[in-house]
């Protein structure tokens, strides 16, 4: 069994200098096992 909480949060990519936008999930696992994954994302065209 697993739990998760998302969040929409700002960070600051490794390897650069400004905040973007991003997904933040936090896993806990019933056996003690937890991850903080981010996923960063943009919203728009890329024309």
């Amino acid at each position: 069994m697993a739990g998760s909480l998302v969040y929409d949060v700002r960070v600051i990519p490794p390897g650069q200098s400004e905040k973007t936008d991003a997904i933040q999930i936090d896993l806990d696992h019933i056996d003690g096992m937890s991850v903080t994954m981010f996923y960063p994302y943009k919203i728009g065209s890329d024309k």
